[in-house]
């Protein structure tokens, strides 16, 4: 018998959460780099300046509550915001492993495991994105509905979408759920953080429906974004839940197929665990899934198809495929004895591989991607050879710009958005980057190059072509206006 063998559960859990807490940490402290790309640096830039800007706060790309929670974290620099979504990943496991032990789940040091060494998780431990808070709160609405801490529980999750606007998803699913069981009188508080956040909206703007009027995905001028096929978040989904996401297929084909689970769905007793798993487990799981299916393939709502997303559902994810796990046709376990079939094994190994194939891709630590490097040699030249001034305004795209440059990218004195370049003055630098200027900013190079009242000051051209959108390659020019 291995050591391994002879350690109690709890002891299990206490080795797989310092492992995880080594290897994360480990990631936070040396990594260069960061996840999500221009999208971590911008949730941050509106964290950190919402104070001088304060309508930031209610931006809704950027998303109230997570502006909101981290602006205080983001007073503290760009770690401090990392470690504190650090943090939030680590309490989302440990409300797993606390819904694994109200449960009774057989072996529930797995779950914590499992959550850990999913690829997307992972992937994206060091960012500032908002996925990580969300999954953190679908958590903790999943635990509150098993305690039956109702009010609590609404309460919570009424500000899920304005952590993420798929939150809307969420909270119909859960009204449908009370409407069907007649508990009507606790909707309004699911509809709690809503009203507070429109209200404030309404009382700014003059705008009534200001949640639909300033959404950004619903009224979205952006095409360049394109679509793509119906399977592609299933194409992806081994790299992004590791082989366990064939588990979940087969799981949830079983499920849906034999359980005679919409009967159950509506006949189960109010907020049993029974009653949960179908509703705020699968549910949750598939409708989040497939509402980025759809709009993915359709184009719609500036969907980019983008994996990451899929960190909001792990918590679902894991306790799906321990189901099979200990099923009685995939067992690791069963009744006390040792019965390891294919099921655990590729569980447990398969998150492990696939974190090797991004640790090929990405480094460990992260290092820098191929953009902030090609910003960082631009910037870096442009002061060496230009005597870039600190009083100069500079017109940019990128959102990682704004680092290097040390420069408050919504203070209009110091910085603007790249379409605006027509009204810089004398001396103003306009930097063209070939994935936000001519994409998000619809601003081609081309413009700039026959543009007679800029003169061009240089460029950055990488020796390998990389294109990280619409086939355009990228990089860096620099103009001057005359």
């Amino acid at each position: 018998m291995t050591l391994f063998q002879q350690m109690s559960n709890q002891h299990k859990t206490v080795l797989v959460f310092s492992l995880a807490a080594c290897s994360y940490v480990f990631l936070f402290l040396f990594a260069d780099g960061v996840a999500g790309g221009g999208d971590t640096y911008t949730h941050f830039f509106m964290s950190k300046y919402a104070g001088d800007h304060p309508e930031l706060f209610l931006n809704q790309w950027g998303k109230p509550v997570f502006t909101t929670l981290f602006f205080p974290i983001a007073q503290l620099g760009f770690k401090a915001v990392l470690g504190f979504n650090l943090m939030l990943i680590f309490a989302q496991a440990g409300i797993l492993f606390k819904i694994a032990q109200k449960l009774n789940l057989q072996q529930n040091w797995l779950i914590p495991f499992l959550f850990f060494t999913t690829p997307v998780i992972f992937e994206n431990a060091i960012s500032a994105l908002t996925e990580i808070l969300f999954g953190m709160m679908v958590i903790s609405f999943l635990y509150l509905s098993l305690t039956k801490r109702i009010i609590l529980s609404f309460l919570a999750i009424s500000w899920l979408p304005f952590v993420r606007s798929e939150g809307f998803i969420f909270i119909l699913i859960i009204a449908l759920y009370y409407i069907v069981n007649r508990k009507w009188k606790y909707l309004p508080f699911l509809l709690f953080g809503t009203i507070v956040i429109n209200s404030m909206g309404w009382y700014l703007s003059g705008e009534p429906l200001w949640l639909f009027s300033t959404n950004p995905y619903v009224n979205t001028a952006i095409t360049a974004y394109g679509s793509g096929s119906f399977f592609h978040f299933f194409l992806w989904g081994i790299p992004v839940f590791g082989l366990g996401f064939i588990i979940l297929l087969l799981q949830s084909w079983n499920f849906f197929k034999s359980e005679r689970w919409f009967q159950n769905a509506f006949r189960s007793d109010f907020l049993s665990w029974h009653a949960i798993r179908i509703w705020f487990v699968y549910g949750f799981f598939w409708s989040f899934f497939f509402a980025h299916v759809v709009l993915w393939w359709q184009g719609m709502w500036a969907s980019l198809g983008l994996t990451r997303v899929m960190f909001c559902i792990v918590g679902p994810f894991v306790l799906i495929i321990h189901e099979k796990i200990f099923s009685t046709h995939g067992a690791i376990f069963s009744d006390g004895k040792k019965t390891l079939k294919w099921w655990g094994i590729v569980a447990i190994l398969s998150p492990l591989l696939a974190s090797s194939m991004i640790l090929e891709r990405v480094g460990f630590p992260t290092g820098f991607g191929t953009e902030e490097r090609i910003i960082n040699q631009a910037i870096e030249e442009l002061r060496l050879t230009n005597n870039l001034k600190e009083h100069e305004t500079v017109y940019f795209a990128h959102p990682y710009f704004a680092v290097p440059l040390n420069r408050d990218p919504f203070n209009s004195e110091q910085s603007m958005r790249i379409e605006y370049y027509p009204d810089a003055k004398s001396g103003d630098w306009i930097l063209w980057d070939g994935h936000f200027a001519p994409n998000e900013h619809e601003t081609p190079l081309s413009k700039l190059i026959n543009d007679t009242t800029l003169i061009q000051i240089g460029a950055i051209i990488p020796n390998r072509i990389y294109k990280p959108l619409n086939d355009i390659p990228f990089e860096i020019h620099v103009f001057r206006r005359k």
